[in-house]
């Protein structure tokens, strides 16, 4: 009757770790669709892109390198041409491109290449023309997204600053438009690439 029950035990950990393998490859797949999505989006709106051959390099992920922004910036400081891919608790998914250097300590500055894009409208938001893309504040998402964001990344609670987002970015047209409608929301993840070429 043990060995029955250690072959059932076996059998049900096999297929547990089955489901959980799948899971993850399809999540790892999905990121990496929006990878290559986003990427043909950098070329489209970003003529110097256009006929370069672009590879990705992951400088940071929050779930693998730790949450706090501190880790952040010890793999994202000094680094030029970096998107961001973010997903919200409650499944909305959007990106940014900056091209300008992500920076620990300095002020606001231009990017006239900056811009939003949100993956469940399929619709880009870029930067005004004259605007400010980030300020610098030792938080890292206002430095790779655009806006204020502070802590740990995928622990605390934050809020969408529409206003903000609304006068440095043209194409808003709903409130908290990027997560769908949600003042408040967690970040579920977070990742930071650098275009290489």
């Amino acid at each position: 009757m043990k060995k029955i029950n250690n072959l059932f035990t076996t059998d049900f950990n096999r297929e547990k770790d089955k489901k959980s393998n799948k899971k993850r490859n399809q999540e790892k797949n999905i990121f990496e669709d929006d990878i290559i999505k986003f990427v043909r989006i950098i070329k489209e709106q970003l003529e110097e892109y256009n006929y370069i051959n672009i590879q990705t390099n992951l400088l940071y992920d929050a779930r693998r390198d730790g949450d706090n922004y501190k880790y952040c910036h010890s793999k994202c400081d000094n680094i030029p041409n970096t998107f961001s891919i973010v997903t919200t608790n409650n499944g909305a998914k959007f990106g940014f491109f900056r091209s300008i250097p992500i920076d620990g300590d300095g002020p606001w500055r231009e990017d006239n290449k900056a811009f939003f894009f949100s993956y469940d409208k399929n619709k880009i938001y870029k930067i005004r023309k004259g605007k400010y893309v980030v300020g610098f504040d030792n938080t890292c998402f206002i430095q790779t997204i655009g806006f204020a964001l502070s802590g740990n990344i995928l622990n605390d609670k934050y809020s969408y600053n529409h206003q903000k987002l609304n006068e440095n970015f043209e194409g808003f047209t709903e409130n908290y438009e990027l997560t769908f409608g949600k003042e408040e929301f967690y970040v579920r993840a977070f990742e930071v690439y650098q275009l290489k070429y």
